[in-house]
């Protein structure tokens, strides 16, 4: 399975980041917690997505439930269960990532991941 490249926040920006269960563990999905655009991996490419309906409980920045709609048509639901706080963000206890394609077919991801924020006072 491909990855995403390496994310960076700056100071004072937080985002949801999701890795793949099976080893070797990869970056399948990200997003900055004041945008609706999200960046996964959907069929071993990079695709854009954007979100469509935000449902569930308050997982940092972020909603448990969110849909998203891909420019292909796809359908993606994130699914998380908030995990234990740490430093400046929160982990997963679990989470899962719903694939939809335009015929029907529906892919289910296992995954991992937490929220985290870069301090707003935090120098480079």
């Amino acid at each position: 399975m491909a990855s995403l490249p390496a994310q960076d926040l700056e100071p004072g920006e937080c985002g949801l980041f999701l890795w793949t269960v099976r080893e070797p563990h990869q970056l399948i999905f990200f997003r900055k917690a004041d945008s609706a655009a999200a960046d996964g991996i959907i069929a071993d490419k990079r695709t854009r997505l954007s979100a469509v309906a935000e449902r569930g409980t308050i997982f940092g920045q972020f909603l448990t439930d969110v849909d998203y709609r891909s420019e292909a048509g796809q359908t993606v639901t994130i699914s998380l269960v908030p995990g234990e706080q740490v430093e400046d963000g929160q982990r997963t206890k679990s989470a899962e990532i719903r694939v939809r394609t335009v015929d029907g077919w529906e892919t289910i991801i296992p995954a991992s991941g937490l929220t985290a924020c870069m301090p707003a006072d935090a120098g480079y």
